[in-house]
């Protein structure tokens, strides 16, 4: 093969082989400039850019191809301004325990003890008694994406648990941050007693989570780039 078909059949390959061309056509007819193209080029690179990550999500199984962390509840694990590369939740690796009810829809609290412990000046979870059996969390479980109702946004936390019950799989999340939040997720009974009074933790989700509200779980994960993108973000003000 010459080098001129060489040539001929790589710049198919190129994604602005398209642009390319339109740009041609708008110059042979005279109607363009180069801060027109420069607008072109912009709105064609984000179309582009969309159409990437779609196809990446449809590969990798995830509900998206990639998020950034926008917040500190999974330091120091996950840091802000990572990008989260995510894929399917179809397996989830965490401990797993089974119960002999039905869980959906039921507050946590109705089939699930707690043993928050005070550890030196905050408070961890040391074990939960779920249905009479204790067990421990797996910090070391998937990390998942779901959406929160309560929050109205996307959650990345840990699956520190997961429960067989009657009518399903459910897991049991919690963020990594214990000083952001040591409850799980699904604690909405919580209540600290302070020096002020009694403070109600916020929790995310309203009852152990469904394995089908999963979106994705996390591969892996690209430092700080995301930066990008949350650096004009918070110089507007915006905030998580």
């Amino acid at each position: 093969m010459s080098n001129t078909k060489k040539k001929m059949s790589w710049k198919y390959l190129d994604p602005f082989y398209p642009y390319d061309l339109f740009i041609d056509y708008l110059d042979k007819k005279g109607i363009t400039n180069k801060y027109f193209n420069f607008l072109i080029f912009l709105i064609y690179a984000f179309l582009l850019a969309y159409l990437i990550l779609k196809i990446l999500a449809v590969i990798l199984g995830g509900h998206q191809a990639a998020m950034i962390v926008v917040s500190g509840s999974m330091q120091h694990y996950l840091e802000i301004g990572d990008i989260v590369v995510l894929k399917s939740p179809e397996t989830i690796n965490t401990t797993y325990v089974s119960v002999d009810r039905e869980i959906k829809g039921v507050p946590i609290n109705n089939y699930v003890s707690v043993n928050y412990t005070l550890e030196g000046n905050r408070y961890i979870i040391k074990d939960l008694n779920i249905c009479g059996q204790i067990v421990d969390l797996n910090r070391n479980g998937d990390i998942v994406v779901y959406y929160s109702p309560l929050q109205k946004k996307e959650i990345i936390h840990r699956a520190v648990l997961g429960i067989k019950a009657k009518d399903g799989i459910f897991y049991l999340t919690k963020c990594d941050n214990e000083n952001t939040n040591f409850v799980l997720d699904a604690d909405c009974n919580f209540a600290l007693r302070t020096q002020n009074g009694i403070m109600k933790v916020q929790c995310l989700y309203p009852f152990a989570l469904k394995k089908e509200d999963i979106l994705s779980k996390y591969w892996f994960n690209i430092p700080y780039l995301g930066w990008v993108k949350l650096g004009p973000a918070y110089l507007f003000g915006w905030r998580p």
